[in-house]
């Protein structure tokens, strides 16, 4: 009897135990089912960041907004370490800084997944512009990378964006955008992988290949992150991977505040066979001329070149080309004039009733340009006092313009033929120019200067501004004048400006302390050097330079290949496409290269 009852008391004290034990836990599960299920959505702290869960998609429905299209496009793998965690952190530490960026992108990003789409490549590329450029067209880099993708002028060059006294390609939303991808898709087949493609686009498909090539040596991995990468490089991947985390979450970018944008074009392109002035462009557009340049950002003068492509606002293409219709006086109040003995700009802005300053500003000049007989310029068609020789401008007249730094001096230059006892800061003080921007001027690396050499010197240069805002792309003040920034004063024309890169690479390098070596009795050594690019504007190129760069691209007809080069990097240092170097060279198979064999260089034209 005694043991019938203990064992009730322990069946009794079982029974009591569960019961308690399921009325704890079921509560548990209760108040975990009712925490709020978007917690992933809220700002969190550093420690506790991780990537956004990828949802799953419906590829078949029509995406509701720009951004959910983007989405179903993902195809890169994710990144993940700690610099994509403090990245992500960062972006939405600043929520006004998306949305600005946003904002900004609703211009371009249609046209950018559109063409990413086309060619069927990881819709996470629409972000690299936000990168590059915060979606600026307008984004000059200290080593003059410029647009949208942020080119250099000689891999614009290689991939045919014209960067001329007229308009600057690299600028240009359509053409950048595809001479981007094809780079992209370049370096992507090159590598095969996308994070060392991205690598390969910030850093150089070159050095990417050696840096994979010393891991494997060393049997370690050649993953991304595995990799000895400069800091920026380093940095560049976690940046897009962060976007991508973030932009991947509609709920979060709602509570950030990020505006949707809608799927649908913004611009489309028309073509114009005959010149036309930006603000009767603008006018028949229904458009202010800042808005207008917004979407047509590549153009560097108040008129149009003919055989150009216009970005005209989706809604806005049949107005235009009715009013185009309709319209029957010129289209271009502008005309072709070459200076004369005595011609100053002050005295020929009154003459054409134009105000000095938007007479240098259409030119691209200097506020100390000083007109070189035959030097042309365009100016008001209508002359105030007198007659000119000019005529309204043509395809022909385009033409001169274009070629016009090639065949004559340019204006506001300066040349100093060096003497024995001369230095960089001799010179720098004597022209009231600094010892870095003679060297930008000159491509020079060091400072050894060669007796005979000329110098060109040009006070009134000064270096390329980088521009975070522009008025083009943010409301205009009152009154604001759209060619130039409202800020700075500096002409939008500015923007185009070229240099080597090679030499700006070490711009941070230069100081007064290396512009003390005299010249030395060697005038063999350091023969005029030649310019970037003869056609860009501001640069100080004479005929004889001209014909220097000529006769230089011609002698370097042959390229022994080294360790590490490959047929892009080879194309880029003679500026060269790379179809045309794989013309000159169909037994080398186009594609492997042997270290010691010898390339053709095609002549660049």
């Amino acid at each position: 009897m005694i043991w019938v009852f203990r064992q009730m008391r322990v069946f009794h004290f079982f029974r009591f135990f569960f019961s308690r034990a399921f009325i704890f836990y079921g509560a548990c599960l209760f108040f975990a089912l009712s925490f709020p299920a978007r917690a992933e959505s809220v700002l969190l702290p550093a420690r506790d960041i991780t990537p956004v869960e990828a949802r799953p998609l419906d590829l078949i429905a029509p995406a509701p907004d720009l951004w959910a299209r983007i989405r179903k496009g993902f195809a890169m793998p994710d990144l993940q370490n700690d610099l994509v965690a403090r990245y992500q952190r960062q972006y939405m530490s600043h929520p006004e800084y998306l949305r600005r960026m946003a904002q900004r992108s609703r211009l371009y990003l249609y046209h950018v997944v559109e063409a990413l789409e086309a060619r069927g490549m990881p819709m996470e590329l629409a972000f690299l512009p936000m990168v590059e450029s915060a979606y600026n067209p307008l984004a000059l880099s200290a080593a003059q990378a410029s647009g949208l993708w942020q080119f250099i002028p000689s891999t614009g060059k290689i991939f045919d964006l014209e960067q001329s006294w007229w308009q600057d390609q690299r600028r240009d939303v359509v053409a950048s955008t595809s001479a981007a991808l094809d780079y992209l898709q370049y370096v992507y087949d090159l590598q095969g992988d996308w994070h060392l493609a991205l690598a390969s686009y910030n850093w150089g498909e070159g050095a990417v290949g050696r840096a994979v090539a010393k891991n494997a040596a060393r049997g370690m991995s050649a993953d991304f992150d595995d990799l000895t990468l400069p800091p920026e490089t380093r940095h560049y991947v976690p940046k897009l991977q962060a976007l991508k985390n973030i932009f991947s979450d509609s709920a979060l970018m709602a509570e950030l505040e990020v505006p949707s944008l809608p799927n649908r074009p913004y611009f489309r392109t028309l073509s114009m066979s005959a010149p036309i002035d930006v603000s009767l462009a603008a006018r028949f557009a229904g458009m202010k001329p800042d808005e207008f340049f917004a979407l047509n950002p590549a153009y560097n003068r108040p008129v149009i070149s003919p055989r150009s492509t216009l970005a005209i606002p989706a809604d806005r293409v049949e107005q235009f080309q009715e009013r185009l219709k309709q319209y029957g006086e010129p289209l271009s109040r502008w005309q072709l004039y070459a200076a004369r003995e005595g011609d100053t700009l002050e005295n020929l802005s009154a003459r054409f009733g134009i105000a000095a300053a938007d007479l240098r500003r259409a030119n691209g000049l200097g506020e100390d340009a000083r007109l070189a007989p035959g030097f042309l310029l365009i100016a008001p068609a209508v002359a105030k006092e007198a007659k000119t020789e000019g005529s309204l401008l043509d395809e022909a007249a385009f033409s001169r313009l274009a070629r016009r730094d090639a065949r004559l001096p340019l204006a506001s230059v300066r040349v100093h033929v060096t003497r024995k006892g001369d230095t960089l800061s001799s010179i720098s003080r004597r022209y009231r120019v600094s010892v870095a921007a003679l060297k930008r001027m000159n491509h020079l690396r060091g400072s050894r200067l060669s007796l005979g050499r000329r110098l060109y010197v040009n006070p009134s240069w000064r270096p390329p501004v980088r521009f975070e805002e522009h008025p083009a792309l943010v409301a205009l003040p009152e009154g604001a004048d759209w060619s130039s920034d409202a800020r700075t004063g500096v002409s939008l024309s500015a923007l185009a400006l070229s240099d080597d890169p090679e030499t700006l690479e070490s711009e941070e390098e230069d100081s007064e302390s290396d512009a003390g070596e005299s010249v030395k009795e060697n005038p063999a050594r350091d023969a005029p050097s030649a310019m970037a690019d003869p056609a860009a504007p501001f640069h100080a190129v004479s005929v004889s330079v001209a014909l220097g760069s000529a006769a230089s691209f011609a002698r370097r007809q042959v390229h022994k290949i080294r360790k590490g080069d490959t047929l892009f990097s080879i194309a880029r240092r003679y500026q060269v496409h790379v179809d045309a170097l794989k013309r000159a060279n169909p037994a080398s198979g186009a594609t492997t290269l042997k270290i010691g064999a010898s390339l053709v260089i095609p002549g660049n034209g």
